[in-house]
């Protein structure tokens, strides 16, 4: 027999909008608790569980999975409006840290092509002297092939990586220039070659191809190259490009002076690119590196330091040979001033030897200068053995 309900304790359906988790109904209109009604077998009745299905449906699992990622989204733009001023100013420092690794590549790369102009610049005022004075060279010779190339291991360290990444400059002889007219031009020789060989000979240094003297009297030498991938050989046949054995090649430093070497593994000349600067035209240049050949045709064999009488020897056959090789030398006694009044330290011997008075260098540069004019308007042959 089914209980008998108490009509005062049932509420009506809209009243009630929920079910607490002890079983009884919160009556959202008086505010306080009832009994919940039951069935003889002490369940809901079915119009109660209707209302209780209607106001209390658990949300199923699509439902709460959307419900988690909008309360994720939430949190994480939450997270990001506060975090948002370092963020900012850690992208602003990764762009800046880019554009000044950029700027830095940049610089580097600007400096390297300036370094390899330079050279080709030296390069051709210092063929133009070696060609002009072979005759009085001697069996001192080599070819001026007027190659600029270098290794990597040849490079001012802070070149080596935009010259490998642009390059490709690594362990191998690459080719960076080719002065026209020249022995490596007319034989073929392009910018972007590397040498493999020299007469036979794997090489792993630029000197090879302008320091070392390859050139035996009957037979040109011959170079292995790699182009593209291929590999083949090319004869540097210009007899008239045979010269003094005495390159001038660019010492990246910016010092005010000319370094001459003469060992086995080296016969040349470095100038530093502060003295390239200083000087005001390639007569200029000439001129300095003239007086260098002067000294090595003067005494061949290296000394710790030169005389005053030597050095002025030097001074005069210098003129001699920038002459020969078409340079105009009547600055030659300005450039001299200017080096000792700016640069006093230039004109001094490093090992402590002072090269002659200014006044002695001044007076022979002025009487060479105008025997040299006085040879050239009488046609005769710039001899500096003849007065």
């Amino acid at each position: 027999m089914a209980a008998e309900r108490c009509c005062d304790c049932e509420p009506s359906v809209d009243r009630f909008e929920s079910i607490s988790s002890s079983g009884v109904f919160i009556d959202r209109g008086v505010h306080r608790a009832r009994p919940r009604p039951i069935n003889s077998d002490n369940r809901v009745p079915p119009r109660r569980l209707a209302a209780i299905d209607a106001t209390t449906r658990i949300p199923d699992s699509a439902t709460v999975a959307i419900a988690n990622i909008g309360l994720f989204i939430g949190l994480s733009i939450g997270l990001l409006i506060g975090q948002w001023p370092s963020l900012s100013r850690a992208a602003e420092l990764a762009v800046s840290d880019a554009e000044a690794e950029a700027h830095r590549v940049r610089l580097a790369d600007a400096g390297f092509e300036l370094l390899i102009e330079r050279q080709l610049h030296l390069t051709r005022v210092d063929a133009r002297i070696r060609l002009a004075n072979a005759p009085l060279c001697g069996a001192s010779l080599a070819l001026v092939t007027g190659i600029v190339a270098r290794t990597a291991n040849e490079l001012p360290e802070s070149f080596r990586d935009v010259a490998y990444q642009r390059h490709a400059v690594g362990d191998l002889v690459r080719v960076l220039g080719v002065v026209p007219g020249l022995a490596g031009s007319e034989s073929g020789v392009r910018v972007g070659d590397t040498v493999l060989r020299v007469n036979g000979n794997e090489t792993h240094l630029a000197a090879a191809l302008e320091g070392q003297p390859l050139l035996e009297p009957d037979r040109a030498p011959m170079l292995q190259i790699e182009r593209a991938g291929a590999v083949f050989d090319v004869r540097l046949e210009r007899a008239e490009s045979r010269g003094c054995h005495r390159p001038a090649e660019l010492l990246p430093l910016d010092v005010i002076d000319l370094f001459p070497e003469h060992t086995p593994a080296a016969n040349r000349v470095r100038i530093g690119t502060g003295m390239l600067r200083f000087v005001d035209s390639d007569d200029e240049l000439a001129i300095l590196l003239a007086h260098e050949l002067a000294h090595s045709l003067l005494a061949p064999e290296p000394r710790e330091h030169d005389t005053p009488v030597e050095e002025t020897d030097a001074d005069r056959l210098g003129l001699y040979l920038a002459a020969r090789a078409g340079f105009d030398v009547a600055g030659a006694v300005s450039l001299l001033q200017r080096l000792e009044r700016e640069f006093p330290l230039a004109v001094e011997d490093r090992t402590g030897y002072a090269h002659p008075v200014s006044e002695e260098r001044w007076t022979t540069l002025e009487s060479t200068t105008a025997e040299i004019q006085r040879k050239r308007d009488r046609g005769v042959p710039l001899e500096p053995g003849s007065r």
